[in-house]
């Protein structure tokens, strides 16, 4: 996982990020996050995303595999507990 989480406001209504598959040597990992994280950083990206009301959250793969985790189990609860299904 690259490690950048984008989030709308008020709520976390939506995250998108890069992932990699398990094994992914940590040197192309690295690389993909500090090219990910520079494009990030340019005023032209902060612009475009500032004007659609989303925050740019920069993590490391740890913390970005959390927070995807954290949402999994939250809406995972909510959506048993109001036995919502599928069709």
């Amino acid at each position: 996982m690259s490690g950048a989480a984008i989030t709308t406001r008020p709520l976390s209504l939506a995250t998108s990020g890069f992932v990699a598959p398990a094994g992914t040597p940590p040197a192309v990992t690295a690389k993909v996050r500090a090219a990910t994280h520079a494009a990030l950083d340019t005023r032209e990206v902060q612009g475009l995303f500032g004007a659609q009301g989303i925050d740019i959250i920069k993590t490391d793969a740890a913390e970005f595999a959390r927070h995807v985790g954290g949402e999994t189990a939250k809406w995972t609860k909510l959506i048993r507990s109001a036995g919502i299904k599928h069709d």
